[in-house]
């Protein structure tokens, strides 16, 4: 009995390590989900599995991973739907996938109907059981505390009663390793996605600082000019005092121009158009 017990903690174990080597080995979701329903599909001989995950955007539950299997080809020929285009609403509640997600309960179900309503008949769902030998579907809640993520349906090919205790020691502790791989994943995206959000920001903000700066240096110089004129006209047709405060504006516009054609620089220097005007000169 120890040495049994022992085999399957052992199983157990070395499934629960592959899912995790799976975990660590990519941050795209969708590979994630592919590649854990697939091997557990492969190590529990489950007919099928499949991972959906809720879209906070459009408020529905998208399927983002189906096991491949020449049974679930068949499946998803009868569906008639691409994977991408099998997302449920979250208001529909005559799903029950919708449901485990708003109860954050397990549910167990022996007609196909009840996952794949609306996008089959109750003929088709039939059809489906037949292909696959799906006797029960097992639906887990991917939830991080109270906020569900997902689920992980798993189709078996026997009652409930009838699952090995192998079986149901490793489902009940893949669900955390699943749901913490998905959420690591869909975060890795989510910072990704706004990663680049401010790089095009920033490109924008560049593009706006040259265009401005080309824009102030114009009005800036032809300040500077008729400035420059007036200083230098003729001896007594502008009084001490004016010739002071022109003086200052004279070397306040300077500064200006200073400081546009240095933002140019910069600008030039971050999308890399600067150029170098390389020329001796005197060291001493």
């Amino acid at each position: 009995k120890k040495n049994f017990e022992l085999s399957v903690r052992n199983q157990t174990l070395s499934i629960l390590k592959s899912l995790y080597d799976i975990s660590v080995s990519t941050l795209d979701p969708k590979e994630v989900a592919q590649k854990m329903v697939d091997s557990l599909s492969t190590q529990l001989h489950f007919p099928a599995a499949f991972i959906s995950v809720v879209d906070e955007t459009t408020q529905s539950l998208v399927p983002l991973g189906i096991s491949q299997s020449t049974e679930m080809s068949q499946t998803l020929t009868l569906i008639g739907k691409p994977i991408d285009q099998m997302s449920i609403s979250l208001s529909y509640t005559h799903n029950l996938l919708v449901n485990v997600v708003n109860s954050n309960l397990r549910q167990i179900t022996s007609n196909l109907l009840d996952i794949l309503d609306p996008l089959v008949t109750q003929d088709i769902a039939d059809q489906i059981s037949k292909i696959t030998q799906i006797k029960i579907v097992v639906i887990y809640p991917l939830s991080l505390g109270p906020k569900v993520i997902g689920v992980l349906a798993l189709g078996v090919a026997k009652k409930i009663d009838d699952l090995s205790r192998l079986e149901k020691e490793t489902i009940e502790q893949l669900i955390t390793i699943v749901s913490i791989a998905l959420d690591r994943a869909q975060l890795h995206t989510s910072l990704k996605l706004a990663n680049d959000k401010l790089k095009e920001l920033d490109q924008l903000k560049d593009e706006f600082v040259s265009l401005a700066s080309h824009e102030l240096r114009t009005p800036m110089t032809a300040i500077k000019s008729y400035t420059w004129m007036v200083l230098n006209a003729k001896a007594g047709e502008i009084s001490p005092t004016a010739k002071d405060y022109l003086n200052k504006v004279f070397l306040s516009t300077e500064r200006l121009i200073r400081l546009v054609s240095e933002m140019l620089d910069i600008s030039r220097i971050e999308s890399g158009r600067v150029q170098l005007k390389i020329e001796s000169f005197d060291l001493t």
